[in-house]
């Protein structure tokens, strides 16, 4: 029902028409309109509630976007179950206010049991049935209620998000996303109207919202009850009382509310209660959720007080989402969706010592009664399990399995937690992280055997993230807080009241039978947060990044805070030491499939400023370590192109051995700021690097640059070869490293492999080839590593030139095809054809020969006429254009040419002898890109070359009846392609390449069917069908090549050979004609082991 009482936001108006609006409809996952967006730009007015507003500026696209983002995330919560045919409509302006943005609607004069939207997307209330009771009880203009909510855009420094994410990381800039989709939760209903009659404060409406609202005494909000400001006041039960004095510093709340309100009112619902359980929040320790009081001299009560809540007025805020009992006020105010959807479990509650899951998170049946087992919830920005209270102990023993963008398995706040997981927390939505840490100090995490933590994010991140009213505003942080309320005489105990004096998490403990696995990175420390001490152990297996951005000397701590916290990083730890222990680890071992003497670790380590690294345990990566210290105290493996970076000391025990990579001058890749300390043994390979010497020498006492330090033993690994053409000795009396580098073995021509090395020796000064062999030396894989010598050799240039004869071949395989086609010739009259053309060309590869699929097109012009009934003789001129894409080395060709030829047939008594000879020129430019691992480099030529084709051939034809005509044929072709010197330009490896002479000779045998049929008013239709056999008799070509950056000019062939000599050719066209205009559509395929395929469409004119 409407409220019949008029508000000061109701003033005599003037109806203003907009000029243009933009709208657009948000729709639910089901395709239901939810909400439909009205954006009002620079100069156009709108009305609403009696004010008329015109917008000072216009939205971006970007700001536009985010908007509908906001509006979408609603949509998707409330939509599944709307009924509504039609949407909810909003008008969208903007507004000169700074710093600041706002949304409402008309839930303010709805008063009944439900949000107005609830009942309008739920319970069939039509917006035309609304608005006629509104401007009935108002008096307000059917003009202003022409929309049902009004969003509000400030001007600011407004944050456009790259993409969703689970914390804020606007910056100090104000996030539009999350202040809109605080804004448009207010417009659902979730806030009250109070003003002041006769002195006193007084609840304007009783809309669903306010009828949930309690004081601290239990009294509920009445539009007939005077709210005051303090406990004291007399007869303090006959009114709602929200004290003014009751706050941050004064409040009785052992569990202390974080909120910085002055005063709390409560929300009270069925669904709140079933979320928050027997959780006494807020300043007064109420079994119910804070909502704030006062703001200045008036008050609000229209805002979630829960700590750090998007939805509160606190200063700080670092949820990009709404917290579960968030949602569940939503529903106490009608709204109809499965809450269960987006929270698996949330523990409100404090000093829990036991918590035991009773469920996972997995998708939800139809009727959103139950999760299904071993299924993936959908949700966007979903949690399985949220800590919002301090002192618990809680074990996670379900899996949590979401597929959701943005979504946390578990998320960590409040303080002082101690979390167990025994289960699988799989988030394989894009951004979103298995285990979130975000609030607090002193929390215990445990990844206990059988764990298994695996995000398309970040596995384990601990991060306070950024405020989403900017860091300007206020910054909170491990040992940080800042902001322009916050000064020093205060920030010590305001520090203690926001849980910030402290590690956010004091144990991250990686047990044994554990796996954690990130796509961005396994664990990941934010530059706000501490982490004392992170515990892997034997059995522990890890994938992905292990990376801190905290930096002991960050700005931001106090100087007294400067340079003490460091994180501890232990790989290793095996605090299970009993004979039943080691025993139930063994067991737990095979099932579990994990090595329990080792950590199974692939990742890099990062931490230059913060991480003390202590290996315990054998340890191998293949990527690189950047630490503040590194304590080895067992045998270690570095990869070929690890690299090692220690801001201070490097300690090794003498019991410890090293395996690690000597690069190109002799050293360690290994590189220590502070201290080196070295008792134990070495054995070094050949690290990933160019080598442009055949022998290394070694300097034992300073293998680390700058450190004059000796390992006890230095010895060569010989079990480690990283290299397929790096043939390594050591000769330890004289420690040198002896170098042979030999690719012979991996090459299709021995003539290569001298070129190469012949480059990588004697390559010009200018010319960069470090990177190139640096990559090329050490590949691997054997099928790559070949690979790349094709594509550093000149093959692509005979891909080139097949691709060249091959065309030379079609335009001879189209004039063979002409020759028995209608009206071609003619007696005693020269008859004229032009016509243009498009080709496509799919060619499989063929051995040697490279796959490549071609376009092009172009125009034919030629000349034919019929002597005597026994020659026909015709010219042709040929303009072409094609372009190529070859597979090997992801080159392309684009060919440009001209081919001028003539043409016979003559006829001994219905026996043909055919013949064509042609002559072209053509310019080719040539691009290929050649990719080796992380090297990249790119190429290009351009030539002009010259073309010759002759053909020869005999066939007869058989007259079936006058529109059939069968003609058996065979003919034998020769095509040439010269090209002269190639100099391409590019990088290291540019080739040079000698002029050459390609050759194409090949033959068919085959038989051509054909109809042709003549219809009045000088229409025709001609089908085609030819097939036969095709045979070549050359199955290679070949060229010589140097690469231009080598001094001694070592030159090395390249052959390549085709497999399939023979084919079976189909080839099949259909002509359409029109007194003397024609057109025609003709395919073929080459049919051998694998089906080359082309397709031609030409129309043209004969005159």
């Amino acid at each position: 029902m409407l409220s019949l009482k008029k508000t000061a936001l109701l003033l005599s108006l003037s109806a203003c028409m907009a000029l243009a609006v933009d709208t657009e409809i948000v729709y639910s996952k089901n395709g239901r309109p939810i909400f439909e967006l009205n954006f009002y730009n620079q100069g156009e007015s709108s009305s609403f509630a009696g004010e008329i507003s015109t917008s000072p500026y216009t939205l971006n696209q970007a700001q536009r976007k985010e908007i509908l983002r906001a509006t979408q995330f609603w949509a998707n919560i409330l939509g599944d179950r709307a009924t509504n045919l039609e949407p909810l409509k909003f008008v969208v302006h903007t507004s000169p206010m700074k710093n600041n943005a706002f949304a409402a609607s008309y839930d303010m004069f709805w008063e009944g049991n439900n949000a107005l939207f609830a009942d309008m997307l739920y319970n069939n209330l039509s917006k035309e049935e609304f608005d006629q009771g509104l401007v009935e009880a108002t008096g307000l203009s059917y003009d202003d209620v022409k929309y049902t909510g009004i969003i509000g855009m400030g001007i600011s420094d407004w944050y456009i998000a790259p993409n969703p994410s689970t914390l804020p990381t606007n910056g100090n800039q104000f996030s539009i996303f999350g202040t809109f989709t605080h804004e448009i939760m207010h417009a659902l209903g979730v806030g009250a109207s109070a003003k002041q009659v006769n002195g006193n404060f007084m609840f304007e409406t009783s809309n669903a919202f306010t009828r949930h609202l309690q004081d601290y005494k239990g009294v509920m909000a009445s539009k007939d009850i005077a709210i005051i400001d303090s406990k004291s006041q007399a007869d303090a039960n006959n009114y709602f009382v929200v004290d003014r004095n009751t706050n941050l510093a004064t409040q009785s709340n052992t569990i202390k509310s974080l909120s910085t309100s002055q005063g709390h009112a409560y929300f009270v619902g069925d669904n709140v209660l079933e979320v928050i359980k027997n959780a006494r929040l807020g300043f007064d320790g109420v079994n119910a959720v804070p909502i704030n009081g006062w703001e200045g001299d008036g008050a609000d009560i229209s805002h979630i007080e829960l700590d750090n809540s998007l939805m509160s007025h606190q200063q700080w805020r670092n949820y990009n989402f709404y917290m579960e009992a968030e949602l569940a006020i939503l529903q106490d105010i009608g709204y109809d969706f499965d809450r269960k959807q987006y929270y698996g479990d949330s523990i409100y509650e404090s000093n829990l010592l036991d918590w035991q899951s009773t469920q996972g998170f997995n998708d939800r049946n139809e009727e959103g009664t139950a999760y299904i087992a071993n299924t993936y919830n959908k949700s966007d920005y979903g949690v399985g399990l949220h800590i919002y209270g301090r002192f618990n102990t809680a074990t996670q023993n379900h899996d949590i399995l979401s597929q959701g963008i943005a979504a946390s398995g578990i998320r960590v706040d409040g303080s002082n937690n101690t979390l167990n997981v025994n289960s699988k927390i799989h988030t394989i939505g894009a951004f979103s992280n298995a285990l979130l840490v975000a609030y607090g100090k002193e929390h215990n995490i445990n990844l206990n055997s059988g764990s298994e933590l695996i995000a398309n994010g970040i596995g384990v991140h601990i991060n306070f993230g950024d405020n989403a009213l900017g860091n300007n505003t206020e910054y909170r942080g491990s040992y940080m807080l800042s902001g322009a309320s916050i000064t020093s005489t205060v920030k010590d105990n305001l520090m203690q009241i926001f849980n910030l004096n402290g590690a956010l998490v004091s144990n991250l403990n990686v047990k044994q039978g554990s796996y954690i696995e990130g796509s961005e990175a396994a664990i990941y420390i934010a530059n706000n947060a501490f982490v004392e001490n992170i515990n892997i152990e034997n059995g522990a297996t890890i994938k992905g990044d292990i990376i801190s951005l905290w930096d002991p000397n960050n700005e931001r701590l106090k100087a007294d805070d400067m340079n003490k916290y460091f994180t501890e990083v232990n790989f290793g730890t095996t605090p299970t030491s009993t004979p039943s222990a080691r025993a139930s680890n063994l067991l737990a071992s095979t099932s579990l499939n994990f090595d329990p003497n080792k950590v199974v670790f692939d990742g890099n380590i990062l931490g230059y400023d913060s991480l003390k690294l202590n290996i315990n345990t054998d340890f191998n990566t293949e990527k690189s370590i950047e630490v503040y210290d590194l304590s080895l105290n067992s045998s270690a493996s570095l990869g070929v192109d690890s690299i090692v970076e220690v801001k201070n000391n490097f300690t090794q025990t003498s019991s410890s051995t090293l395996q690690a990579p000597i690069n190109s001058e002799g050293k360690l890749n290994i590189f220590v700021g502070g201290n080196a300390n070295l008792s134990g043994n070495l054995e070094f390979f050949l690290g990933k690097d160019f080598y442009n010497t055949s022998s290394i020498a070694l300097n034992k006492a300073e293998l680390i640059d700058g450190k004059t330090t000796s390992f006890a033993n230095v010895s060569f690994a010989n079990d480690a070869d990283f290299s397929k053409f790096l043939n390594i000795s050591y000769d330890e009396a004289s420690s040198t490293i002896n170098i042979n580098r030999d690719y012979s073995s991996l090459a299709k021509n021995t003539s290569i492999s001298n070129s190469l090395v012949s480059l990588a020796l004697n390559s010009s000064p200018n010319a960069d080839v470090s990177s190139l062999f640096t990559e090329l030396d050490f590949l691997t894989d054997e099928a790559r590593a070949t690979q790349a010598l094709d594509e550093l050799s000149s093959k692509v240039y005979l891909d080139a030139a097949k691709a060249s004869l091959d065309f030379q071949k079609d335009i001879n395989d189209k004039l063979v095809f002409d020759l028995y086609s209608k009206d071609v010739f003619k007696d005693d009259e020269w008859i004229s054809t032009i016509y243009t053309f498009g080709t496509y060309n799919s060619v499989r590869e063929d051995k040697d020969f490279s796959s490549y699929k071609s376009y092009g097109g172009g125009v034919n012009a030629k000349v034919t006429k019929s002597f005597n009934d026994t020659l026909d003789l015709g010219f042709n001129l040929i303009l072409n254009a094609s372009n190529y894409d070859f597979k090997r080395n992801t080159a392309t060709l684009k060919s440009r040419g001209a081919y001028l030829g003539a043409f016979a047939n003559v006829d001994l008594n219905n026996l043909f002898i055919f013949a064509s000879l042609r002559a072209g020129m053509q310019n080719d430019s040539m691009n290929r890109v050649l990719n080796i691992n992380t090297f990249s480099d790119t190429f290009k030529s351009s030539y002009n070359a010259f073309t010759t084709s002759e053909l020869l051939g005999l066939g007869t034809n058989f007259n079936l009846s006058e529109t059939f005509t069968l003609a058996p044929l065979a003919y034998i072709e020769h095509n040439s392609l010269s090209t002269p010197s190639i100099k391409e330009q590019g990088g290291a490896s540019s080739l040079n390449i000698d002029k050459n002479t390609y050759h194409s000779l090949s033959s068919f045998l085959g038989l051509k069917l054909s109809y042709d049929k003549d219809f009045t008013n000088g229409y025709g239709l001609g089908l085609s069908l030819l097939g036969g056999y095709n045979h070549f008799f050359l199955d290679n070509l070949d060229n010589e090549a140097s690469y231009i950056n080598d001094t001694s000019n070592v030159k090395f062939s390249s052959k390549n050979y085709v497999k399939d000599k023979d084919s079976l050719r189909v080839q099949s066209a259909i002509d359409f004609t029109h007194d003397n205009f024609y057109s025609r559509v003709l395919f073929q395929s080459d049919i051998k082991r694998n089906i080359d395929f082309s397709t031609r469409l030409e129309y043209g004119i004969r005159f």
